[in-house]
This record gives structure tokens, sequence and C-alpha cells, in this order.
């Protein structure tokens, strides 16, 4: 079995960097961004998300279907990184450009740029995350401009870190029927993918989990201007009380990841992935009910953000599980394809969060034309930053329970694939 080198090990972790900085943007501020800098309503956006999203979501097997029958010297994944780096950057710059269009103008402008910052987004990500099961067979704020501006020195990042990740990179695992992979069509790979039950069970939860995230993240700087108070500054650097919430939860996510091998590898993936979101469900729920105190709110994102950060490099690995179940089961190694339906959960789970976000705020009277908000437009704040999430978070750790593939039995097919490899050659 070939060792993977620290640098590869970074390469990668470089793309992850690229699409995590590039989707925590549209899930902190992309509907504050459309509601107090483009000037829609939360309703409007609500629906766009949703709208853009979804259809998107299902794209994403698309590409992951094209992903898999992609052939170059770079091998079936890595070729995406190097062709969309700059376009992922640039429409990311021109999403958050804010146009002198009237009403019904900038509405179409939005549908059009999130959709296609979607589309791109796919195209480079879905490629992205494949590229996990080939490389190893082991287991209104501030002015519209500056909007622009800053995502525009993000995108540069994310480009560079991109390229980086193609060119650290190898794609070494090739299915054990190269002949039987080659021959099969779409729809074969559709009825297996269809057919393969713990791949249903970890959409659904994965689909929990995004929800979470996507619901506390998109209203969080709105709970913090209208309930805490905007006038809270940091004695460093003079940060607002929303920046560093956002900053220590990033820091905290951090930790969860670093974290979540080592608890795995002693606790299984299904306990962690289960315990986690549990912790996550209480911890939200006892935050509604805390006083507005900003150490006691930052305390509890610390401790709930370590949390999250466990979950999403698990379902990575599960998806890569997956690949391994259904490859056993089948001989058909489709890694682009069952890979791309993580991505569509996840894109499933933000569009559902976004739009919730925003409907939600519609329902609870949120008027971006006032200063002081109605106390029914705070509470519903404040619901979507504790208890709402809570309720999906145990969503997320109740679907686990049926999640079949244990740590044991995950070995065993690892085990079987690797002597089915051996013959093979």
């Amino acid at each position: 079995m070939a060792q993977i080198k620290f640098k590869e090990k970074a390469g990668y972790g470089f793309g992850d960097m690229a699409s995590s900085m590039f989707w925590k943007i549209f899930g902190m501020y992309s509907l504050f961004f459309y509601t107090d800098v483009f000037g829609i309503s939360a309703a409007a956006a609500g629906t766009m998300f949703l709208v853009a999203r979804l259809w998107d979501s299902f794209f994403d097997i698309g590409v992951g279907i094209m992903a898999d029958r992609t052939k170059t010297r770079w091998g079936k994944y890595r070729p995406y990184l190097l062709w969309f780096a700059i376009p992922f950057s640039v429409m990311g710059v021109i999403t958050f450009f804010v146009p002198d269009f009237g009403q019904t103008g900038k509405l179409i402008y939005a549908y059009i740029t999130y959709s296609l910052m979607m589309i791109v987004y796919s195209l480079i990500n879905v490629p992205y995350a494949s590229l996990l099961g080939v490389m190893s067979p082991d287991p209104k704020m501030r002015s519209p401009v500056g909007w622009t501006l800053g995502v525009l020195v993000i995108g540069v990042i994310c480009s560079v870190l991109f390229f980086l990740c193609f060119s650290f990179t190898r794609e070494r695992v090739e299915a054990v029927s190269k002949e039987e992979n080659e021959n099969i069509s779409v729809k074969q790979d559709l009825q297996h993918l269809l057919h393969n039950s713990p791949w249903w069970i970890l959409v659904g939860t994965g689909l929990a989990a995004l929800l979470f995230n996507a619901v506390r993240d998109g209203v969080a700087i709105y709970y913090f201007r209208d309930y805490v108070g905007s006038n809270y500054t940091a004695p460093l650097f003079g940060w607002d009380i929303a920046t560093i919430y956002f900053l220590v939860g990033q820091a905290a996510n951090i930790v969860g990841v670093v974290l979540a091998p080592s608890v795995s590898a002693r606790f299984g993936k299904r306990n962690t992935y289960m315990l986690a979101m549990v912790i996550a469900a209480v911890l939200s729920i006892v935050f509604f009910f805390i006083p507005n105190n900003v150490t006691l709110i930052l305390i509890l994102q610390v401790l709930i953000s370590v949390c999250a950060g466990y979950v999403l490099p698990l379902l990575w690995s599960m998806f890569s599980d997956i690949v391994d179940y259904q490859e056993y089961k089948t001989n058909r190694r489709a890694s682009g394809l069952i890979f791309s339906s993580s991505s569509m959960s996840q894109k499933l789970g933000w569009a559902l969060g976004a739009a919730l976000g925003g409907w939600i705020l519609a329902i609870f009277k949120y008027n971006p034309d006032i200063v002081t908000q109605l106390p029914q437009t705070i509470l519903g704040e404040r619901l979507m930053l504790s208890v709402f999430p809570a309720i999906c978070a145990l969503l997320a750790a109740v679907g686990m329970l049926l999640y079949p593939l244990t740590e044991d039995k995950v070995k065993q097919i690892a085990e079987e694939l690797n002597k089915r490899r051996e013959n093979a050659k």
C-alpha cells in the first residue's frame, strides 16, 4: 500500500481550506449581504437560495458521473482543480458585486450570479471531494465595494490553494475490475447508488447536520446586532463581537477537525458523530436560556463549534467508506458519483438552511430599514441560533443510529477489496 507523504496530505488540505473559506463566507454572510447590502427582502433571498441550490444539488450528481468518466494524464479528478480554480474566485467576486439596478434587475442579477457560483463550486468541489477516494485505499456593515474587494482577496487565495492541491496530490486507487468499470452505464451507476442503503442514511444525517450549521451561521450577524448589541468591542484590535464570535467559532471548528481522527479511532466514526451531535443539541438549547452575556456566549460557541468540527471530516471519511462498500457489492468504484452525493447533501442542507433563515426572519417581521427590530423579530433570531439548530442536530444523531457500517464492517470490506486487488494483478 502506497504511503501518503506529509506534502500530499497538506496539498489535499489546501483544497479543503479553499472550499471552506468560500463556503463559510456564503454561510455566514450571504443572507445578511442580500438583505442589508444588496437590498432584497429576507423572504426573496430565502427563496432564491432554495431555488438556486436545490437544482444545483442535483447538478452535483452529473458532475460526479462526468468526473468518473474523465481520462487525462493527471487522472480523473485532479484536472478539475486546475481548470476551475480561477473561475471559482472570479464568480465569487461577481456574486458579491452590487449593481446599480432596480429591484427587479437586482433580483435577476442575484439569481443568475448566485446560480453560476454554485455551478462553478460543483465543478471544482465534487472532483476535489472524490479525490479522497483515490489517493489511498486506507479507510450593509461596509460599502458594497468593500464586500466585493474582500471576496476578491479571498478568491485569489482560494485559487492559489486549489493549484497547490492539484500539484501536491496523486490518484492511485483503481477499481478491481477495470473492464467492467469502463463499460458500465450511467443508468447502472445510478441504480447501484439508489440501492445502497448506507448511502441513503448518510445523506439524510449529513443533511440534518448541515442544516444545523446553516441555520446558526446565517442568523448570527443579525443576532449580535439586534440582541447582543453592536456597541461591544474587544480590547484587542477593536473587533466587534460578531467578528470575534466567527473567529472563535472557526478556531474551535479547526480543533474539532484536528481531534476527529483520534477520537473516532478510539470510539468509532458512527459513535463519535452521534455523540458530537447530541452534545451540540444540548448546548444549543442551553444557548437560548443564557443571559445576554458575551463571555457565556463565546464559551458556548467554542464548545458547539468543536462538536460541529468533528462532523464534517467524519462525513467525508464515511462517504469514502460508502465508495468501498459499493465496490464490495458491485465491483464498481464510482468515487465521483458517490462523493457528488456528499456535495449534494451539503448543498441541500445549506439551501434549506439559508431558505429557512430568510423565511423565518420574514415570519418574525424582520425589516432591514429600521434600526431597532421588533421583540418578536429578536425572539426569532434567538431561536434560530439555538432551539431550531438543536432539532436538526438531534435528527442527525437519531439517523446515525441506523447507519450499518460499523468500524468492524468497514475493516472487513477494506481487507476483502485488498485481496481482490492482489488477485487481479
